[in-house]
């Protein structure tokens, strides 16, 4: 991924920013001395592959104009928050999720707004073209569910009235006939 992210943009100095990056998220972590080359090796592929796709989505979003709205930006911020409102110490708005972002406030910032583009461009893209047919869904949903309950059926033993009591024989896996 370091190889195809230098050929995407040759102008940048990947390696030392890859490795800059992976140090922050290293010190966000609080990685142990024993594991940070682990580590590093893990944040720099990591991070290589985020950065091929992210600069691939957004040369899409580019090409498609895709914008996002203030409107946007705070529907986004209200679903976040609703998301994470139980958590104690959740961040209760962007403003908050920037700050406390491992790369910095500008980094922080930047790489939301773009995941927003992302976002918009999946939604415009991907999702409002899948159609989903809420009969198809329930005959589906029907027959899974009738083939689980008749193959339970079939897999649980006759009951056996030992001392009139109800007794159901456990078969284990080993114990079954092939």
């Amino acid at each position: 991924a370091t190889k195809i992210a230098k050929e995407l943009a040759p102008e940048l100095k990947i390696d030392g920013e890859l490795q800059a990056d992976a140090d922050k998220m290293i010190a966000a972590q609080k990685v142990p001395a024993e594991q940070i080359e682990e580590a590093r090796k893990f944040f720099n592929e990591r991070l290589a592959q985020q950065f091929v796709m992210k600069t691939l989505l957004l040369a899409e979003v580019q090409k498609k104009g895709v914008k996002v709205t203030d409107e946007d930006r705070k529907k986004a911020e209200a679903e976040m928050i609703k998301q994470n409102g139980q958590r104690p110490g959740a961040p209760k708005s962007f403003d908050e999720v920037v700050k406390k972002h491992p790369l910095g406030e500008v980094r922080g910032k930047q790489e939301l707004e773009d995941s927003l583009l992302i976002q918009k461009l999946m939604e415009q893209e991907v999702v409002s073209k899948v159609k989903i047919d809420a009969k198809k869904v329930e005959e589906m949903y029907t027959n899974i569910t009738s083939n689980y309950e008749a193959q339970a059926k079939a897999a649980l033993p006759a009951p056996i009235f030992r001392n009139s009591r109800l007794f159901m024989p456990v078969i284990l896996p080993c114990q079954r006939q092939r």
